[in-house]
C-alpha cells in the first residue's frame, strides 16, 4: 500500500483593503516556502466585523491618533523589508469585487500574483 504525502499548508486569512494584509501577502510566499508549507489564500471583508461593532468605517479612521500611528509604522515596516510604500488616496478602500475575484480563484495558480497586486 503506498500512502500519499500531502504537502503541509497554512492558512492566509487576508482583506485586500488591510494595509497588514499587503504586509503580509508580499513575504508570505517566500516564508511558507523556506519552511516548505503552501500558501492556502483565505479571502474575507473587514466591513461586515466592523460594522457588528458599530463602526462606519476603519479603526483607523474612527481613531486619528491609531490612524497616525499606522502610517508610520506601514513606512517603516516597508523600509524594513524593502517594500514600496504610498499611502493611499483613498482609505478605507472598498474591496469587495476583488474579494469575490480571490474568492472564485483562491485555488488557482494566479491567486498569489493576484493578491499582491491587488493590496
Amino acid at each position: 500500500m503506498q500512502h500519499t504525502v500531502l504537502p503541509r499548508e497554512i492558512e492566509f486569512w487576508f482583506e485586500l483593503g488591510s494595509n497588514y494584509s499587503y504586509l503580509s501577502a508580499l513575504r508570505i510566499e517566500h516564508a511558507a516556502r523556506q519552511a516548505g508549507v503552501v500558501v492556502r489564500w483565505q479571502p474575507f471583508l473587514l466591513g461586515p466585523l466592523f460594522a457588528s461593532f458599530g463602526w462606519s468605517t476603519s479603526p483607523f479612521v474612527l481613531q486619528p491618533q491609531k490612524g497616525a500611528y499606522v502610517w508610520d509604522d506601514m513606512r517603516r515596516q516597508c523600509a524594513k523589508h524593502g517594500f514600496p510604500w504610498r499611502r493611499p488616496s483613498v482609505f478605507p478602500r472598498n474591496s469587495v469585487f476583488a474579494t469575490r475575484v480571490a474568492l472564485h480563484g483562491a485555488r488557482e495558480p494566479w491567486i498569489g500574483d493576484f493578491v499582491k497586486a491587488i493590496c
